[in-house]
């Protein structure tokens, strides 16, 4: 790994920062569930929280979640929306 790769990935090494990272898809749900009108762009907001969460949590290359069927791609858990 050369230098400057090591030298990016260091702030990973901070506790902190790896939960600020790890859970910034759910705060900025919450931020959003909070409003009682929602924009457009807080729809994006929310649609980029779910890529960092997918990106995340799941190996998959950049290409291929821009191509993802959002219709087909997806499931509810059977115990979501009850």
């Amino acid at each position: 790994m050369t230098e400057k790769n090591r030298e990016r990935l260091r702030q990973f090494d901070d506790v902190a920062n790896l939960r600020a990272l790890f859970t910034l898809p759910q705060r900025i749900v919450a931020r959003q569930n909070r409003r009682k009108h929602p924009t457009r762009a807080d729809a994006l907001e929310v649609q980029s929280a779910l890529v960092v969460e997918l990106l995340l949590f799941t190996p998959i290359r950049i290409g291929n979640l821009a191509g993802l069927d959002r219709d087909g791609a997806f499931r509810l858990w059977p115990s979501v929306g009850r």
